[in-house]
């Protein structure tokens, strides 16, 4: 097995937070905002059901392919406003609300093993993200802490035109390593887009655990499982991922 030449990481709950609770608070300022006459819980509940569907029907999980024209989340999220506004028959302005999620999006906050982690790995390895988000707010992320100018490359979803877990995205980002797939290890929170799209072209990846949940039998098995970064150092050290 080759060693280990590049590290690819997940943006989203893995290194920036991006739990349930601050989306509930990007609702709250729309419906106030918007002064919608709904409670802001159960509009994020309606809006989340449609975002879902965007999710399950824009990659074939038995091919992983893509099965739909690419939406980026600004026009899917969009399209999720309207559909809501329609349902409810609230007066609301789609656009307003999805500009608001897309600041959200792009003001997350770092988790606090993230720095250390990249001043461990800095020098040692190539490092770079690949993530499902728009390219402007990722951008915009990742430069507000610095983390932009530490990377060898970025590749957001919008840029790949395909969404992982698709083999795209992946190859991609490792043509513009320059490393082979068994040089690289993926970094991500979620065992469906990250640790089996990642696998699927031939990489090493890491499961990013913070919760401790239960693994699902019906995902590959990941090359290592941490439940924090702080973490990640100690595992390539020791050669648990191997190479």
């Amino acid at each position: 097995m080759s060693p280990i030449r590049a590290i690819v990481f997940d943006v989203y709950a893995t290194l920036f937070h991006n739990e349930q609770d601050l989306w509930h608070e990007t609702f709250v300022r729309i419906v106030r905002e918007q002064r919608l006459a709904i409670q802001p819980f159960g509009f994020y509940t309606r809006w989340r059901a449609h975002e879902r569907g965007f999710r399950q029907r824009r990659v074939n999980l038995k091919t992983l392919e893509q099965v739909q024209p690419f939406e980026t989340y600004e026009q899917a999220w969009r399209d999720c406003f309207v559909k809501v506004f329609a349902e409810t028959g609230l007066p609301g302005d789609p656009q307003r609300a999805v500009e608001r999620c897309l600041e959200g999006q792009a003001t997350r906050e770092l988790y606090p093993d993230t720095l250390p982690m990249f001043e461990a790995l800095a020098g040692r390895y190539k490092l770079a993200v690949l993530s499902n988000a728009d390219a402007g707010y990722l951008k915009t992320l990742l430069e507000r802490d610095g983390i932009y100018r530490q990377l060898n490359a970025v590749l957001s979803s919008e840029e790949a035109r395909e969404y992982k877990p698709c083999p795209g995205p992946f190859r991609e980002v490792l043509r513009r390593l320059a490393v082979d797939a068994d040089e690289a290890l993926y970094v991500g929170d979620t065992l469906l887009d990250d640790v089996l799209g990642a696998k699927n072209v031939g990489m090493r990846a890491a499961w990013l655990n913070r919760a401790r949940a239960a693994a699902d039998p019906g995902m590959p098995t990941p090359d290592a499982t941490i439940s924090g970064l702080g973490l990640l150092p100690f595992v390539l050290r020791d050669g648990v991922l191997g190479g």
